[in-house]
C-alpha cells in the first residue's frame, strides 16, 4: 500500500474516532440537569433562564416564553454556550419548584435516601474513578508503545509519516475520559459541604449536599443562597465551575 493510501486511511480513521468520541462525551453534572429549568449566571452578572439542553460541544438554554426580543430587535428563542466558553459561568441554579414531576421525584428520592450506599452505584463510581486515575498512565504506555514501534523499519516509517493523525486519534480517545477522581472529596459524596468561590476579591460560600463532580463542575443540592434576592429563603441546587470554586469544608 502506498503512502497516499495510508494517509487517507489514517485521516478517515481519525475522523471516525473523533466524531464517535465527541458525540458521546457529556459532562455528568450538566447531564443530571438536562431537560430541567435552570438559571445560568455569568461572571459579569448577566443571566439566562430556560430549559437546559446539553450536547457534547456545549449547552443550549431554551427560553420558556415563546421568544424574546434581542437588543437589536431580533426575536430570540434560546441562548447557546459552547464548551470553551464555560469559564465565563459563575454558577448554574435549579429551583425544585420549576422541575418536572419525574425529575422532582428523582431529586426528592436522593435527598431522602441517598444513592452512594447502593452496591451498583459504588461499583460504577469505582470503575469510573479507576479509569480517571489510570488515564495519564495509559497515555504514557501508549506513547511508549508507539515509540518502540517506530524503531521497527516498516511500522516506524508509517507511524512517523502519520504522526499528526496518530496524535489526533490518541487525543480523541483519551479526551472521552472526562470524569475526574478527587480522593479528598470523593468520600464526602452525599454529605453537606461548603464550597468557596472567589469573585472580584469577595468570597462566596455555598453550603449543600455534594451530589457529584467532574473535571469541569461541582454539583451541590439543597443549597441556601442566603441573601441572594431571587432565591432568598429557597432551597435550590447549584452547579459551580471547578475553575471558579472548591470544596473547603465538611459541614454538619
Amino acid at each position: 500500500m502506498d503512502s497516499i493510501s495510508i494517509t487517507i486511511l489514517f485521516i478517515a480513521f481519525s475522523a471516525v474516532v473523533g466524531a464517535f468520541m465527541a458525540g458521546r462525551v457529556r459532562d455528568a453534572c450538566l447531564m443530571d440537569w438536562a431537560g430541567d429549568a435552570v438559571t445560568v449566571t455569568f461572571k459579569d452578572g448577566k443571566t439566562e433562564k430556560g430549559v437546559l439542553r446539553l450536547e457534547a460541544t456545549g449547552f443550549e438554554v431554551v427560553y420558556q416564553e415563546d421568544q424574546r426580543i434581542g437588543k437589536d430587535g431580533y426575536p430570540e428563542k434560546s441562548f447557546m454556550l459552547y464548551k470553551n466558553e464555560y469559564p465565563v459561568i459563575a454558577h448554574i441554579v435549579r429551583c425544585p419548584r420549576d422541575m418536572g414531576g419525574k425529575s422532582r421525584k428523582k431529586r426528592d428520592r436522593f435527598l431522602q435516601k441517598g444513592i452512594y450506599h447502593r452496591m451498583f452505584v459504588k461499583l460504577r463510581r469505582n470503575i469510573r474513578n479507576f479509569f480517571a486515575t489510570v488515564r495519564d498512565s495509559a497515555m504514557e504506555v501508549v506513547n511508549l508503545f508507539i515509540g518502540r514501534a517506530k524503531t521497527y523499519a516498516q511500522a516506524g516509517r508509517v507511524l512517523s509519516e502519520q504522526d499528526r493523525h496518530v496524535s489526533r486519534i490518541k487525543d480523541s480517545t483519551f479526551s472521552a475520559l472526562t470524569h475526574s477522581f478527587e480522593p479528598l472529596i470523593e468520600k464526602h459524596l452525599g454529605k453537606y459541604v461548603i464550597l468557596e468561590s472567589e469573585r472580584d476579591g469577595d468570597i462566596f460560600e455555598y453550603r449543600g449536599i455534594l451530589k457529584d463532580y467532574t473535571r469541569d463542575f461541582i454539583e451541590l443540592m439543597d443549597v441556601d443562597l442566603g441573601s441572594n434576592g431571587e432565591f432568598k429563603g429557597k432551597k435550590i441546587d447549584v452547579i459551580v465551575p471547578r475553575a471558579e470554586g472548591a470544596i473547603r469544608h465538611l459541614s454538619g
